[in-house]
């Protein structure tokens, strides 16, 4: 199972977090294959926003705004999609403590289980699939 890693620093309290996204790459197909071509390259990209939803979310962890795990969606503009629909990629949020007791714990590959669980990996992002 491929991820990603991504790092953010909280300016204001100086605290740096780590994340570890699982699907991503399914993630990125699922944005390529949706996405019309002239909208790519653009910020309402949902891959392109990925970060910054990432960044927000910091944010709320940080100031309690929010609780894990969560659920949060990119949305993708109906406009914007080859299908002419609305759609809303699917992620959820959770810690290494909720991810050794969840079920799919169990289902995701020993070595990427590892990597989430490693000491400096503060929270993990699963990508759920999309919505309609």
């Amino acid at each position: 199972m491929k991820y990603k890693e991504i790092e953010v620093f909280h300016t204001p309290t100086g605290k740096r977090m780590k994340y570890i996204c699982l699907n991503y790459e399914q993630f990125l197909s699922d944005c390529d294959v949706l996405t019309a071509d002239r909208y790519k390259p653009f910020s309402i990209n949902p891959k392109n926003r990925f970060e910054a939803r990432i960044d927000k979310i910091t944010d709320e962890i940080i100031y309690k705004v929010r609780n894990l795990p969560c659920r949060f969606c990119i949305r993708l503009d109906s406009r914007h999609s080859i299908c002419n629909s609305r759609i809303d990629y699917a992620f959820e949020l959770v810690g290494k403590d909720f991810l050794k007791e969840d079920i799919r714990g169990s289902e995701i590959p020993e070595d990427t289980l590892k990597a989430c669980l490693k000491s400096d990996i503060d929270f993990i992002v699963l990508y759920i699939g999309m919505n309609r």
